[in-house]
């Protein structure tokens, strides 16, 4: 009998999956931002900024700056995730969000100190706090980097403090005129830290495979198909991360439907191959496609992208 040529195809995907890791982080600043001029590209600086999203003409407006910032931080574990979940929910789809009015009930409300009355207590004068300046239509906000050890004096970081749309990371004292912006003194809000353990992330990037989508082969026919991926998160994968059978359309090709383990420990940055055995169907008078999905999980048997 004559074989016949079969379409195959073979599919591995991936979804988000989010676990945690820990790590110990310990400074007296910040790690630099990556939002350094209107033009980054950082996810932070564009899809996860909610003046971004919402109108991309705020590129290098001192608010669209300070929401990426905390974002940036409360991501890498330097500021508690209820900041991130306080500023998603005060900013993200809303209007009206001019600097002078975070401190309002509609946007971040809290505890405010305002230093328009008195100084800023020397107990309070930490990094991580939000400062904003309530003058004008629009007002000023900015990110306090680090404290001086003697407390001092701030570093400051914002944009558009000198109406041309740039970054600035500049000293200011606590006490004094030097902070001194459109005729008055900032408030500051200070926002909770993190522990410097960044949220653990499970991601993985197809990188090539062998037996691509609509190959043709030949009935009854034995194959190695092999998927190449690289842990682009910050977990490392072991024996308990494995590829996993989800179904076929039209007949099965897997030889085994099995887990596939990781072997070994593949840390950031590492690629690993997958490789899973296949026969093609017996011959048929035509030819036929055939179908077959694969996951990449977690341990819980969540599915990673």
């Amino acid at each position: 009998m004559k074989q016949q040529i079969f379409k195959i195809i073979i599919f591995m995907y991936f979804f988000h999956n989010i676990s945690f890791i820990t790590l110990s982080i310990s400074a007296t600043e910040f790690p630099e931002t990556s939002i350094k001029t209107k033009y980054a590209t950082s996810e932070h600086a564009t899809s996860k900024n909610a003046f971004y999203v919402s109108n991309t003409s705020l590129k290098g407006q001192c608010t669209w700056y300070a929401y990426g910032r905390v974002i940036e931080l409360a991501e890498s574990g330097h500021l508690n995730n209820s900041v991130k979940k306080l500023f998603i929910n005060a900013f993200w789809g809303k209007t009206g969000r001019h600097a002078r009015y975070w401190p309002d009930s509609n946007f971040l409300g809290g505890t405010w100190f305002d230093t328009n009355q008195k100084v800023l207590p020397i107990s309070m004068r930490k990094k991580g706090l939000l400062a904003v300046w309530k003058f004008g239509n629009y007002g000023h906000v900015g990110f306090v980097e680090e404290v001086s050890a003697d407390k001092s004096k701030y570093r400051l970081s914002d944009f558009n403090r000198s109406l041309n749309e740039s970054y600035q990371s500049k000293w200011y004292n606590f006490v004094g005129t030097s902070d001194r912006l459109g005729g008055v003194y900032p408030h500051f809000l200070e926002l909770e830290s993190g522990n410097g353990n960044p949220p653990a992330q499970n991601k993985a990037r197809f990188i090539s495979e062998t037996i691509e989508d609509n190959s043709i082969i030949t009935g009854e026919k034995t194959f190695t198909k092999t998927w190449t991926i690289q842990n682009t998160g910050n977990t490392t994968w072991n024996s308990n991360y494995k590829l996993k059978y989800v179904n076929h359309q039209n007949g099965r090709l897997c030889i085994s439907t099995s887990p596939i383990k990781i072997s070994g420990l593949v840390h950031t940055r590492d690629k690993y191959t997958f490789r899973l055995e296949m026969k093609a169907p017996p011959a048929k008078s035509s030819e036929k496609t055939y179908r077959e999905d694969w996951k990449f999980v977690d341990p819980s048997g969540n599915t990673i992208n």
